[in-house]
């Protein structure tokens, strides 16, 4: 994924894996603005959503790498480039919302993302101390 990194939180419960990985982005966004190097100012942008993946080990011959794919994939790939555009340091898909419970998150509009016919409704935390205070 370039210089991106891609985590999945594996659970057998739905909303336990996506408030699992609110808390991890939560807590690398809070980390990252801790850090104060001189002369460098770093931001990230993180994407959320829930959906059904392949995984496994993919390739042949010389190159075989443990990889994740499918469409939902493509979505949070998809979603986090829209982090860059909006400032927002961290968005999720409203499945993602649904699925943390109403009243963790607060809706930023619709956004058309590449390779996707209908515009998709992103969301942001709607606490400031979970990914949405301001960035440097």
């Amino acid at each position: 994924m370039g210089d991106a990194v891609l985590a999945f939180f594996h659970r057998d419960d739905a909303a336990q894996a996506c408030r699992a990985a609110l808390q991890a982005a939560s807590a690398a966004l809070d980390r990252l603005d801790r850090l104060t190097e001189p002369d460098a100012t770093l931001r990230a942008g993180i994407a959320l959503h829930y959906g059904k993946v392949s995984y496994g080990n993919i390739g042949s011959g010389r190159r075989v790498d443990f990889t994740v794919i499918g469409p939902d994939v493509n979505l949070v790939s998809r979603i986090q480039t829209v982090c860059g555009n909006t400032g927002l340091p961290l968005l999720m898909s409203r499945r993602f919302a649904d699925l943390i419970g109403s009243g963790r998150s607060m809706p930023v509009g619709f956004h058309s993302l590449k390779g996707f016919h209908e515009p998709v409704e992103l969301h942001t935390p709607s606490d400031p101390q979970k990914g949405q205070g301001e960035r440097p």
